[in-house]
């Protein structure tokens, strides 16, 4: 798997792929960032990440995040998520990121693409 070049952060990433609910993977594209937040720390924010719309996620330092998926579930990224794509994007749609969630607190940091 070829490395390729980003502009978020994190100087390289892996080719990340979703898949459907058959197994069927095919690769998605960034094609924007979130250039005012640059890397986001949730530990020193004081209101979640939300800025409207769809959104993924490359994984600055590991630690669990809290999201709300594009469908409106909420889903925990654990800690051995965040060590596997550590550096990568993440391969989920999310529409939002919780400061805290179920008593999780969000402590990996990210950048954002669109």
């Amino acid at each position: 798997m070829a490395l390729t070049k980003i502009d978020c952060g994190s100087p390289i990433a892996k080719q990340a792929y979703i898949t459907d609910s058959k197994g069927v993977g095919f690769p998605f594209f960034v094609t924007g960032t979130d250039d005012d937040y640059g890397v986001i720390d949730m530990t020193a924010e004081t209101l979640d990440y939300d800025p409207g719309g769809e959104f993924v996620i490359n994984i600055e330092t590991a630690g669990p995040i809290a999201v709300q998926l594009s469908g409106g579930a909420d889903f925990i990224i654990t800690q051995a998520q965040a060590d596997a794509y550590l550096g990568q994007w993440y391969p989920a749609k999310i529409k939002k990121v919780y400061i805290d969630l179920n008593g999780v607190t969000t402590t990996g940091t990210f950048s954002v693409g669109t």
